[in-house]
């Protein structure tokens, strides 16, 4: 309890401040009452119940309470100038974050185009949430989600392996709430994390991912297993028959290729981990500028979506080609 404080003679002293432990403005009839320190204003009740002063730390000479100057510190939440603010929602947040630390948003999207709050989207350009980065339009940042943290419950000072959990979520780029405490689980050896996306989609989810190496492995035997499916078609479509041989060789090919499925399934998570760790490594013993190595991130990490649609387009020219040769050869 305070044993000195002083009671507020005149209620409408400190009329519209708020108080500094419940943030409610005080009023003519409030019971108010001061510390005797630094002049800092309370309710009765919640001095009582705080059991004193919460800027004791702050007690000093040199220290004495001031009221907010509730304009500057509007003023200074929504300047979309001053550096590292939120364009979504326009809070100012520390130097050096990533996020928002209120609505999640990238703090490396283009800060310009995305609106303020209460304005219309429409009116400034196609920013939003999901816009380019601070290096020009090739690169992006990690797309805002309302629904996730950014790094998937883990802090963002936090490391894995030594690497800063905010290095790698810069890297992964989409969907970093997901892969984050999938890589802390497997670097603690729990286990193997199943990926449905890499069991049905194969060498698209490793194109998807850059990751180049696995892409080519997994679509060279997509299309050496599916050799022999051609020529069982082309063998119906002329002799309305398939050889024996043959037959057994497409089967034989069907089961592999449903283990190579398998095997991406159970594996693809932990060979994406350490492609990512062993890049970020090397981008980080590369490059001392952190605004170089966010660069680095940004554009060596991330995911390739027009790489996936061109690959996917030459796949499908493929498949079609050998579909209409077939139908040929059997006219």
């Amino acid at each position: 309890m305070f044993p000195a404080e002083k009671e507020i003679t005149l209620a409408n002293k400190f009329q519209g401040i708020k108080c500094p432990i419940c943030g409610e403005p005080f009023g003519e009839k409030d019971d108010v009452v001061v510390c005797p320190e630094c002049g800092a204003p309370y309710h009765r009740d919640c001095i009582a119940k705080a059991g004193g002063c919460v800027f004791k730390e702050q007690h000093g000479p040199d220290f004495t309470w001031q009221p907010p100057n509730e304009q500057a510190e509007k003023e200074a939440k929504y300047d979309g100038q001053a550096p590292l603010r939120c364009s979504r929602c326009g809070t100012l947040n520390p130097y050096g974050g990533l996020f928002c630390e209120v609505c999640g948003t990238p703090l490396t999207g283009n800060q310009e185009e995305q609106p303020f709050p209460g304005q219309n989207p429409g009116q400034q350009g196609q920013g939003g949430p999901q816009g380019y980065g601070p290096f020009g339009p090739g690169f992006h940042s990690i797309p805002y989600n309302p629904y996730t943290t950014p790094f998937g419950g883990l802090g963002a000072d936090e490391e894995i392996d030594g690497v800063p959990v905010k290095d790698l979520a810069l890297f992964v780029g989409e969907n970093p709430h997901y892969f984050l405490p999938k890589f802390k689980d497997m670097k603690n050896r729990r286990g193997l994390v199943w990926n449905w996306a890499a069991l049905f989609f194969q060498f698209f989810y490793f194109f998807y991912r850059k990751m180049w190496g696995m892409a080519a492995v997994s679509l060279i035997l997509n299309l050496l297993l599916e050799i022999p499916t051609v020529i069982c078609y082309i063998q119906i479509f002329l002799y309305q028959a398939v050889s024996q041989p043959l037959y057994m060789l497409t089967m034989a090919c069907w089961f592999l290729s449903l283990g190579v499925r398998i095997f991406f399934g159970v594996f693809a998570n932990k060979i994406y981990m350490h492609t990512v760790f062993r890049r970020v490594k090397k981008i980080r013993t590369k490059y001392s500028d952190e605004s170089k190595r966010n660069e680095m991130y940004l554009k060596k990490g991330s995911v390739s979506k027009v790489g996936t649609i061109v690959i996917g387009s030459i796949y499908a020219v493929l498949m079609l080609a050998s579909y209409f040769m077939t139908i040929w050869m059997g006219i």
